[in-house]
C-alpha cells in the first residue's frame, strides 16, 4: 500500500474512532428524545426548530468554512510558515463571529416568519407553531458557538489532529444528554412544552462546550491568535470570492431536507419526527468511515493540489471513494435488511409507540438506507473539486439534484407519505454521484471505468449477504417473539453477527483489497492504543 494511501487510512482511524464515539453519544440522545417525545407534536417541533440553525450553521460553518478555510491555511503554512496561517486563521475567526452573531439576531427576530415558511402545514395548529417559535429562538445562539467549534477543527485537522476534533461533538450530546436527563428525573411532571425548553438550554451548553475542549489542544500546538486584516485581506478576498457559489452549493444541498420538512408538514403527526430519527440513524455507520476518510482526505488532497502533483491526487481521490463504497454498500443493505429490528431495539420505549413511531421509522430509515453509500461517497467526491478550490461544479450539480428530488417528492408523497420523501433523496443523492464521477473522469482526474466496476461488484457482494440477513431476521422474529427487552435484543443480536459472519467471509474469498487494508489498519491501531504508544495523528 502506498504512504499516502496508510496515511488517509491512518488519519481516518482516529477521525472515525472519535466520530464513532461522538455518534454513539448522539444515539443515547436520540433514544432518550424519542422515549420522551415520542413521534408527537413535541417531538416534530423540536425537529424542525433544531435544524433550521444547524443547517444554517452547516451551510456558513461546518461545510462552507472548513472547505475553503483549510487549502488557504495550507498553503500560507506551505508558502509562508505557520506564524503566517496563525494571522489568517485569528482574522476568519473574528470576522466568522461577526457574520454568525449578525446571522443570530436575525434568527430570533424573525422566528415566526422561518416556522411559517419550512413548516407551513402547521399554520393551523397554534400550539406546535407556537412552541416551534419558543425553540427557534433558544436555539439559534447554539450556531456561534459551534461555527467556532468548527473553526477550531479546521485548524487543528490542518496540523494532522483527527481524533479531539472528531470527538468535540460529543461533548455537545453531553449537554444535551444532561438536560433530557434533568427533565427525567427532576421535571417529569412538567409539561412536554417546558421540557423541551430545559433540553434546548441543554443543548447550548453543550455547544460552548464543543468549542472550549479544543483550546487546550490548539494552545499545545503553540497557536497564538494574531487578528490583522490589512495583510490577509487578499487571502480573505480569495477565500470569499470561493465560498460565494460554495454556499450557493451547500444551500441548495440543504434545501432538500427543508423541502422534504415543508412537505411533511401536510402529512400525519409525527411525520417529521420520523424523518428526522431515521435520518439521524444513517449518520452513525457514516461517521464509521465516510465522514471520516472525508475528513483526512482534504488535507491530503489539498497538499497535492498545491503542489501540483497530479497522479497522487488521482489515486488518493480513487483509493478514498473504494473505500467508501467497500465499507458502507454493505452496510447499507444490512440496515434495509434490519431497519425495523433496530428502530425496534433502539427507540421502542416511553412515548415512542410500537404500533405507530417504529413503523414510521423503520421504513423511512430503509428508504434512506437505499441512498446510504450514495450520502457517503458524495463527501468524498467533493473534497476533489474543493482541494482543487472548484466551488461552482458542485453548485450546478446540487441545483439538479434539487430539481430531482423535488420531482420524486411530488411523484412518492402520495403512494408512499413520508417514507416517499425519504427514497426521493436516496434516489437523487445516487444520480449526484454518478454526475459527479462523469465530471471527474472528463477532467482526467478519475478513471471512471475503474470505479464503476468497482461498485458493480461491490453491489452484487452487499445484496447476497443483505439478502441472507434479511432470511436470518425473518427466522429469527419467528423462533423469538415477543416485544421483551431480551427478544427485541435477540432479534437484533442473532441476523447482525450472521451478517458479520458472512461478510467478512465474502470480503475474504472475494479479496476486497480497500476492506482489508482499512481492518488491518484499525486492528494495528488498536494494539497501538493499547500498548500505550504514541501517534501523531491523534
Amino acid at each position: 500500500m502506498q504512504k499516502e494511501q496508510r496515511g488517509i487510512i491512518r488519519s481516518a482511524f482516529f477521525s472515525g474512532f472519535g466520530t464513532l464515539l461522538s455518534r454513539f453519544a448522539g444515539l443515547a440522545r436520540e433514544m432518550l428524545m424519542a422515549m420522551l417525545f415520542g413521534t408527537g407534536m413535541v417531538a416534530d417541533a423540536f425537529s424542525v426548530a433544531f435544524r433550521f440553525p444547524n443547517l444554517l450553521l452547516r451551510i456558513l460553518g461546518e461545510s462552507g468554512l472548513r472547505v475553503v478555510l483549510l487549502p488557504r491555511y495550507n498553503e500560507e503554512r506551505f508558502k509562508l510558515g505557520d506564524r503566517e496561517a496563525f494571522i489568517l486563521a485569528s482574522t476568519v475567526a473574528v470576522i466568522l463571529s461577526l457574520l454568525i452573531g449578525i446571522a443570530i439576531i436575525l434568527g430570533v427576530a424573525f422566528a415566526p416568519f422561518f416556522a411559517d415558511i419550512f413548516a407551513p402545514g402547521w399554520r393551523d395548529e397554534p400550539a406546535k407553531f407556537a412552541l416551534t417559535v419558543k425553540l427557534l429562538r433558544l436555539l439559534f445562539p447554539y450556531i456561534g458557538f459551534m461555527a467556532l467549534a468548527t473553526w477550531a477543527s479546521t485548524i487543528l485537522n490542518a496540523h494532522r489532529k483527527f481524533f479531539l476534533p472528531a470527538l468535540s461533538p460529543a461533548f455537545m450530546n453531553l449537554g444535551w444528554v444532561a438536560g433530557l436527563l434533568l427533565v427525567l428525573f427532576l421535571y417529569g411532571g412538567k409539561d412536554a412544552t417546558e421540557q423541551s425548553s430545559i433540553v434546548a438550554i441543554g443543548i447550548l451548553l453543550g455547544g460552548a462546550l464543543q468549542f472550549l475542549v479544543q483550546l487546550p489542544a490548539m494552545a499545545q500546538m503553540k497557536f497564538r491568535f494574531s487578528f490583522n486584516l490589512k495583510t490577509k485581506f487578499p487571502a480573505i478576498l480569495e477565500m470569499s470570492k470561493l465560498m460565494a457559489p460554495l454556499l450557493a452549493a451547500l444551500g441548495i444541498a440543504e434545501l432538500n431536507f427543508l423541502v422534504d420538512v415543508f412537505l411533511a408538514s401536510y402529512l400525519a403527526e409525527g411525520s417529521v419526527a420520523a424523518l428526522t430519527y431515521s435520518s439521524r440513524l444513517i449518520y452513525l455507520p457514516m461517521g464509521l468511515a465516510s465522514i471520516a476518510i472525508a475528513t483526512a482526505t482534504l488535507p491530503e488532497l489539498s497538499d497535492f493540489a498545491a503542489r501540483n502533483l497530479h497522479t497522487e491526487f488521482t489515486k488518493t481521490l480513487s483509493f478514498s471513494f473504494r473505500t467508501t463504497l467497500a465499507i458502507m454498500l454493505p452496510i447499507s443493505t444490512y440496515t434495509i435488511a434490519m431497519s425495523p429490528q433496530i428502530v425496534r431495539f433502539l427507540f421502542e420505549r416511553g412515548s415512542f409507540s410500537g404500533t405507530v413511531s417504529t413503523p414510521m421509522t423503520a421504513i423511512a430509515l430503509s428508504m434512506y438506507a437505499v441512498g446510504l453509500y450514495a450520502f457517503s461517497s458524495f463527501k468524498i467526491l467533493t473534497q476533489g473539486f474543493y482541494a482543487l478550490k472548484d466551488t461552482k461544479t458542485p453548485v450546478i450539480n446540487a441545483g439538479i439534484a434539487l430539481l430531482i428530488n423535488i420531482a420524486l417528492n411530488l411523484l412518492l408523497i402520495v403512494p408512499m407519505k413520508h417514507d416517499g420523501l425519504a427514497l426521493a433523496s436516496s434516489l437523487a443523492s445516487i444520480i449526484q454521484v454518478f454526475l459527479l464521477l462523469i465530471i471527474l473522469h472528463r477532467r482526467g482526474v478519475l478513471p471512471i471505468r475503474d470505479e464503476i466496476l468497482s461498485l458493480f461488484r461491490l453491489v452484487l457482494l452487499s445484496v447476497s449477504v443483505g439478502i441472507i440477513t434479511w432470511f436470518s431476521a425473518h427466522t429469527t422474529g419467528k423462533i423469538v417473539m415477543g416485544s421483551s427487552f431480551f427478544a427485541r435484543t435477540a432479534q437484533l443480536i442473532v441476523p447482525t453477527v450472521i451478517w458479520a459472519f458472512v461478510l467478512v467471509l465474502s470480503v475474504h474469498i472475494f479479496r476486497i483489497q480497500e476492506v482489508n487494508q482499512f481492518v488491518s489498519i484499525f486492528i494495528q491501531k488498536i494494539k497501538r492504543i493499547l500498548s500505550g504508544k504514541k501517534s501523531t495523528n491523534g
